[in-house]
C-alpha cells in the first residue's frame, strides 16, 4: 500500500516555475539576451506596489532561466529605474513589503523575492490586480 504521505511530496522548483510563469505571463517579458525586465501593455496604469512585486518576480524568473540579469536581487535605485516608481515611492513599498515578509535582503541591502514568500506575494499581485 502507498504512503499516503507521498501525495505531499513535490519538487519545489517545478512548483516556484510554474507559479512565477503564470503571475508573469501578459504582465511583462525578459530580454533574453540582457535579461532586462520589459513592461507589458497596461504598466503605466498598475500601482507602484504592483510594478514592484512584478519587476523582482521577473527578475527572479530571469534568473531560474540563467538569463544574464545580474541575480535577482536588486537595490532599490536599480528597482526606481527599471520600474519608472519615483524614489520615496520605491523605498516606501520595499520597506512595507520588506516588513509583511513578502521581501528579503540579501548582505548588500538589495531585494528579492525569497521562496518562502513566492506564494504570498502572487496573491498580493492578484490582490492588487481585483482592485485596480
Amino acid at each position: 500500500m502507498p504512503d499516503p504521505l507521498e501525495k505531499l511530496l513535490v519538487r519545489a522548483e517545478d512548483l516556484n516555475r510554474d507559479l512565477l510563469a503564470r503571475v508573469l505571463q501578459g504582465r511583462v517579458r525578459i530580454d533574453a539576451d540582457t535579461g532586462r525586465v520589459l513592461p507589458g501593455r497596461g504598466w503605466a496604469k498598475l500601482t507602484a506596489r504592483r510594478r514592484i512585486l512584478l519587476y523582482l518576480l521577473a527578475r527572479k524568473a530571469a534568473t531560474a532561466l540563467g538569463v544574464p540579469a545580474g541575480g535577482e536581487a536588486a537595490a532599490a535605485k536599480v528597482v526606481e529605474d527599471e520600474t519608472g516608481v519615483k524614489a520615496g515611492t520605491v523605498r516606501r513599498n520595499l520597506r512595507e513589503l520588506l516588513d509583511e515578509g513578502a521581501l528579503a535582503q540579501d548582505a548588500k541591502r538589495r531585494y528579492y523575492v525569497p521562496p518562502y514568500a513566492l506564494e504570498h506575494v502572487s496573491a498580493l499581485v492578484a490582490e492588487e490586480q481585483s482592485h485596480g
